[in-house]
């Protein structure tokens, strides 16, 4: 079984580079929004997995565990709606050489989506 190698997202590791999945669950939002891109610029043109699957908290659900306005852990610097999801999502693709598919985890509320997103990006094959 191959070793699994843990990093940072904002420091370079050379042994990171190239590896074919990264996986960011439930991390970007403890991530202040101003240095998100920072980390996502060092995971997309430094190391360039074939394939980066990030999770998140969904905002518009916490209206049904009755928290307000609150964000659902004390660390958390952002949570986002799917929306703004779906826009960073798109900026990313738009910047770095990757497609993505966003999804959801959880169950589904008709309204406000399920508890957490998820996003897919794949790196895309040059010819």
């Amino acid at each position: 079984m191959p070793m699994q190698k843990w990093g940072s997202v904002f420091y370079y590791d050379d042994g990171l580079k190239n590896k074919d999945v990264f996986i960011l669950c439930e991390v970007i939002e403890h991530i202040a929004e101003e240095k998100l891109h920072t980390a996502m610029q060092l995971i997309f043109q430094e190391y360039k997995p074939a394939v980066c699957i990030i999770t998140t908290p969904n905002k518009e659900y916490n209206t049904l565990y009755q928290l307000g306005e609150s964000m659902r852990h004390y660390d958390h610097r952002f949570e986002w709606t799917r929306a703004e999801l779906l826009a960073w999502v798109e900026k990313m693709t738009d910047m770095y050489a990757y497609k993505a598919s966003i999804s959801s985890i959880g169950e589904v509320d008709h309204e406000r989506g399920s508890p957490t997103q998820i996003v897919v990006f794949e790196k895309e094959v040059m010819v």
